[in-house]
């Protein structure tokens, strides 16, 4: 192999040819042939059998060329990187391939190549040092997280508190009547969550398990059901379970 018309173009890349002799253009052509001659039909030859003559002579000369030149084209970019001394990034992009009357093949490639850095002015150069201290209360404030990422849920017998995950069901009325989405049974709340209208969590905070009682609310102006919107409604709420939660030991 012989490399030539060495170019180095903009934006870090660089384009060669690589010139492949008959012979080892001939080895790659055969090898080619070897390969895939199961797979072809000549009539009047059993499948697989027909020689590769008799194939060049029926599908023309450059049957197998196009393969051949890409069996080439790996080791004849490999031999041009090591030639070169490349510092080469990434796949290679093939260009073209020509075969000569002589049958040599020249294979044009363009590649990627390590940028050549001029470095400025480094040494002397300071930079501040970040800070390693962590304050005590965020320290505490993650241990705290983990803690409660590692709980475990108990039932208390004792009445609900802020924080507590209480077991419940209810059922919504407006002027008396119930409305969509108002009523559940089973229902876990986590007291302090503010997932209900304002004055529900609170009015659950101090109920105990099988108690019951109706809970006055006000609907906000800007409730997403408008039919409710700042109306007067009453919750009737029967607790089934205080739950809380237990954390771990630091230490666990």
């Amino acid at each position: 192999m012989i490399v030539k018309n060495v170019e180095k173009q903009e934006k870090s890349t660089t384009a060669f040819d690589v010139v492949c002799d008959a012979a080892e253009f001939e080895k790659a052509i055969n090898a080619v042939y070897q390969k895939n001659k199961s797979q072809i039909y000549i009539q009047g030859f059993r499948k697989g059998k027909a020689p590769r003559m008799v194939i060049e002579g029926m599908y023309g000369k450059d049957v197998f060329y196009e393969d051949a030149a890409e069996e080439l084209a790996p080791s004849a970019f490999q031999f041009a990187v090591k030639e070169l001394e490349l510092r080469a990034v990434g796949r290679p992009a093939v260009k073209s391939t020509d075969v000569s009357e002589e049958k040599e093949l020249t294979i044009s490639f363009i590649t990627a190549i390590w940028p050549e850095v001029t470095l400025g002015q480094y040494r002397g150069v300071e930079a501040p040092k970040a800070s390693g201290e962590v304050p005590e209360e965020k320290v505490a404030a993650e241990l705290a997280k983990v803690q409660k990422r590692n709980a475990r849920i108990v039932t208390v017998e004792r009445p609900a508190q802020k924080g507590d995950t209480v077991v419940i069901d209810y059922l919504g009325t407006v002027d008396g009547v119930a409305f969509d989405g108002g009523a559940a049974e089973g229902h876990n709340l986590e007291l302090g969550s503010n997932s209900f209208i304002p004055g529900f969590e609170d009015g659950v905070v101090g109920m105990s398990a099988g108690e019951e009682k109706d809970m006055d609310v006000t609907f906000p102006e800007a409730y997403h059901a408008e039919e409710r919107a700042g109306k007067a409604g009453v919750f009737h709420v029967n607790c089934q379970e205080v739950k809380q939660d237990e954390l771990p030991e630091l230490d666990d």
